[in-house]
């Protein structure tokens, strides 16, 4: 039974600071079934809080609530008692882990951030090598505390002001979508306008948490979006460009575990086998085995060839079963996205898309994998490297076309495209006081 909204929004509070100050107790403990009682209370919670809700009032706030509860602290939980993840990257005071695990925030990773540059400055991932973080700052210095505060304040109140400025440029944003959508333009226009709206609402939900973790609490935060029009492959966009917190989620609990082929990460791993692991997740996130065209697995294999490869006669075989382990376990993280973003949609309205949605992210990882072995046989065989701009081109292509068919025309179908847009204008009205009437409420079934 649906509580009144203010009533469910104070118990999601109180229940996501409760399990971070939970699971921070339970740091104490060696990771693995030590941790588990803490971590399936903080699961458990995570995956009940949206059910409070009324969907029929509140399915936006129903929709971006499952988003951070039910998967992103959910996998952050996860991962935390398996020793992995941002909960586990370092000691965290109690305010900065609860803060981590209840925002949809991604602390930068010197580490990966490092071996991105490593790999660029010897041309595995020319282009790749941004280490740019919310913190205006080179994270690869050392400038970190042992707390987990940044090195130097005067950078946070740089990068707050600047992640004030996106959160209002994605608020206005916003708003013009979905005032612009009144006009029922044409259709490409349309999908266009929806993914430039999902841009800004996602932006406005993680740029003002992230702004707060920088000002008050001094982290240092990786990016959680870069221009998705950008994006010069399909494995890019997903793993680079795209939504990063819901990318390291899975990076974290999917595809970093089926690399290393156990769960539990023993404290201050450094073998051969997580170095590798590591030096291919830093450059796809997810698994997505290719920033520019350029192929990972090669770059995986030569930051640690001991383990790999004990001859060079056995290379070769070695070489092509790290290949298929990286393709499942990329088709395994996009298959947990499916997933996930179905149960996103049955918490929201109760009904699922007719597979729409779990059909568009699974396939996601065999046309990476076709993507990549396309632009190897053109590069190994005719020397052919196509231009930026035709990548861009296909790129957004296959992904607004696929998108069109698969996730807007479904969730127009439902009425969830139309509904959101309501309620946003709704809101936006309200918020410069023109007192709109009440919304009626929605019946999805």
């Amino acid at each position: 039974m649906p509580l009144d909204y203010a009533t469910a929004l104070a118990l999601t509070a109180g229940l996501q600071v409760s399990c971070g100050a939970l699971l921070h107790r339970a740091a104490a403990a060696p990771p693995g079934a030590a941790r588990a009682p803490a971590v399936l209370i903080a699961v458990a919670a995570s995956v009940l809080i949206p059910l409070m809700f009324d969907r029929s009032t509140a399915y936006t706030s129903i929709g971006m609530i499952s988003f951070l509860t039910a998967w992103l602290a959910s996998f952050k939980a996860l991962a935390f008692g398996a020793n992995r993840g941002p909960l586990a990257a370092q000691t965290w005071s109690l305010p900065q882990f609860v803060t981590l695990y209840a925002l949809p925030i991604v602390p930068t990773d010197p580490h990966r951030q490092q071996l991105l540059r490593s790999r660029s400055s010897n041309g595995a991932f020319p282009g790749s090598s941004s280490g740019a973080s919310l913190s205006g700052r080179d994270t690869t210095n050392g400038s970190k505390g042992g707390n987990g505060t940044s090195g130097s304040g005067s950078g946070s109140g740089m990068v707050t002001s600047s992640l004030v400025g996106r959160w209002v440029v994605k608020f206005v944003l916003l708003a013009a979508v979905v005032f612009g959508l009144v006009a029922e333009p044409p259709q490409l226009l349309k999908d266009i306008l929806y993914v430039l709206g999902m841009y800004a609402l996602l932006g406005v939900v993680m740029d003002g948490p992230a702004s707060l973790g920088l000002s008050l609490l001094g982290l240092t935060l990786e990016p959680h979006f870069r221009p998705p029009w950008e994006s010069k492959s399909i494995s890019q966009f997903w793993g680079y460009q795209w939504n990063q917190a819901a990318s390291n989620s899975l990076r974290t609990t999917i595809y970093e575990p089926l690399m290393e082929a156990r769960w539990v990460r023993k404290p201050k791993d450094d073998s051969p086998i997580s170095t590798a692991v590591a030096a291919a997740a830093a450059a796809a996130s997810v698994g997505k085995q290719q920033l520019n065209g350029n192929a990972v697995p090669q770059a995986a294999a030569t930051a640690h060839p001991a383990p790999l490869a004990t001859a060079g006669k056995e290379r070769p075989q070695h070489g092509k079963q790290l290949q298929l382990q990286m393709a499942a376990a990329l088709c395994a993280s996009c298959l947990t996205s499916a997933v996930i973003h179905e149960f996103i949609i049955i918490y929201t309205t109760g009904r699922t898309t007719g597979g729409y949605w779990f059909v568009f992210f699974v396939i996601q990882g065999p046309l990476i994998l076709a993507e990549r072995w396309a632009l190897r046989f053109l590069r190994s065989n005719f020397g052919i490297q196509l231009p930026t701009l035709v990548r861009i081109a296909y790129t957004l292509t296959i992904l607004l076309f696929l998108g069109h068919h698969l996730f807007f025309v479904p969730a127009e179908r439902m009425g969830l495209c139309q509904n959101f847009a309501a309620a946003m204008r709704h809101f936006f009205a309200a918020l410069v006081g023109l007192e709109p009437q009440p919304l009626p409420p929605v019946h999805w079934g």
